[in-house]
């Protein structure tokens, strides 16, 4: 009996080892760092002064306002199998609405950018984009979102050099905007309502030489639309699971 028990706790052993490894291995390749996460579980009313959010990453900072009047709505936004809490962050229409939030300098690597977004009321006209900058302005800085060029669809604009259009239009239906962006080979893919990681792209444009070698250190809610509309959810992490897991 010796002989063969102690065999038999040893491989066992050895296979728990391994099984255990494995999952540990598993778990961390699917899970990287977020960088900047925010439900807006704010009360009503203005943005400006809000956050950071509870358990915010460090570097994230709270919200100012740049221009119009960002406010914070009681309904939030919900999406086919994701968790949301809290309201959303409401653009009001008929002039520019700016807010901005800061995070961690990002400039290397692959990042991915998600959000949720819905046209709640008025005509689908203008734009309504999340910029990514380095404090620097939009200018051949990054917007993904409504494009303010007709049909008003979803796309990538890099404000001066360059822009990509998608067939995909905004409704009043949300919207789930995904983003990955790839510094080491200047690559930008916008994915609408993926199924996950590996989906082909719905817009791609190479990123302008500015926003690459600078990265960024801010984001903002950017509209001047003819419609209201609504964000929320808004996260990035350094893989898809980041972004579409609630921390």
């Amino acid at each position: 009996m010796k002989n063969k028990l102690f065999p038999s706790l040893r491989w066992s052993g050895l296979f728990g080892i391994c099984l255990a490894t494995m999952f540990s291995l598993g778990k961390s390749s699917a899970s990287g760092e977020l960088l900047f996460f925010d439900s807006f579980e704010y009360p009503a009313g203005p943005l400006a002064g809000q956050g950071p959010p509870a358990g915010a990453p460090p570097g994230q900072t709270g919200w100012s306002r740049l221009a119009g009047k960002p406010l914070v709505g009681v309904q939030g936004l919900h999406f086919p199998n994701f968790y949301s809490v809290g309201g959303s962050a409401g653009l009001k229409p008929g002039d520019a609405q700016t807010a901005i939030a800061y995070l961690t300098p990002v400039n290397s690597g692959v990042v991915w950018l998600g959000y949720f977004i819905r046209l709640t009321r008025g005509p689908n006209a203008g734009y309504a984009v999340i910029n990514l900058t380095a404090g620097t302005g939009t200018f051949n800085f990054p917007g993904y979102g409504v494009l303010a060029f007709s049909p008003n669809v979803f796309g990538i604009d890099n404000d001066g050099s360059g822009i990509a259009f998608s067939a995909i239009a905004p409704s009043n239906v949300t919207t789930w905007v995904v983003v990955k962006l790839d510094f080491d080979h200047g690559t930008q893919d916008m994915f609408i309502d993926p199924a996950g990681p590996d989906a082909v792209p719905d817009a791609s444009l190479a990123m302008s030489p500015e926003f690459r070698s600078s990265g960024f250190s801010d984001l903002r809610l950017n509209s001047y639309t003819s419609g209201l509309y609504q964000f929320d959810e808004v996260r990035i992490g350094t893989t898809f699971e980041d972004i579409r897991s609630r921390r």
